[in-house]
């Protein structure tokens, strides 16, 4: 199948797990950037059409494509060039449950607004192995998304709060909670970080944190678009 058209700078996913942007974002692009000076394999997470991964192969970046969407990696592959194909190993697995990459495997990792339809658990189990399959001086690279976002502004005062009673996973959300019509595009379970709440994980894995911040998502349609602060984005190492 071929990538759907994209809609205010949005490709939606076939399977109810959100959207896929149209261009990588700058930590998407620094991923590539790192991916790209070796020839060892790395792994895209949640891929989707393939957006960063395709400009992985365009760099000559052995990239292993995961995406629980069999229809998503179709498409990724066909938008591929042959030679591009030799390089791409397409990973149709659940994970972190199906988190199958040997230990010291992979040089970089990237998540891209994936983890927050993870459960604390998940989170957890995909860290460790996350930990576990980077060589040293490998690096994991995550986006993910956070309370401040327009559609999600309600929640912002209940995730503070939580967070303030020093709760370990404030983000956790009931997205029917806030509006039904979310659940056309979203699961009805999910889990918001900000740089606290995220970086704290990753060192828990034993991750040296690199640099975590929020960033503003200026190509978000108006109606997500909030203050500044609508992703936060982690870069660690296996050091």
């Amino acid at each position: 199948m071929k990538t759907p058209e994209a809609v205010e700078g949005f490709i939606q996913t076939l399977n109810k797990m959100g959207f896929m942007t149209e261009r990588p974002d700058s930590t998407s692009l620094e991923f590539i950037d790192f991916a790209c000076t070796s020839n060892e394999f790395v792994l895209e997470v949640g891929a989707a059409y393939g957006v960063t991964t395709l400009q992985a192969l365009q760099r000559g970046c052995h990239v292993v494509a995961n995406d629980i969407d069999e229809r998503h990696l179709s498409a990724l592959y066909h938008s591929a060039t042959a030679e591009e194909r030799m390089r791409l190993t397409l990973h149709c697995k659940r994970i972190p449950q199906e988190f199958d990459f040997p230990e010291h495997s992979l040089r970089a990792i990237l998540a891209c607004r994936v983890i927050h339809f993870f459960t604390p658990a998940e989170v957890g189990h995909f860290l460790e192995k996350s930990f576990a399959s980077l060589r040293p001086g490998g690096k994991l690279f995550i986006v993910t998304e956070t309370p401040y976002v327009k559609t999600l502004s309600e929640f912002i005062p209940e995730f503070e709060k939580r967070k303030s009673q020093n709760d370990r996973w404030p983000g956790m959300l009931d997205v029917a909670s806030l509006d039904e019509k979310l659940l056309e595009f979203l699961p009805n379970k999910m889990l918001l970080f900000d740089v606290e709440t995220l970086s704290s994980e990753i060192k828990r894995a034993g991750f040296k944190v690199e640099k975590c911040h929020f960033f503003s998502r200026p190509e978000f349609p108006e109606f997500l678009r909030y203050d500044g602060r609508e992703s936060v984005a982690c870069v660690a190492i296996k050091s």
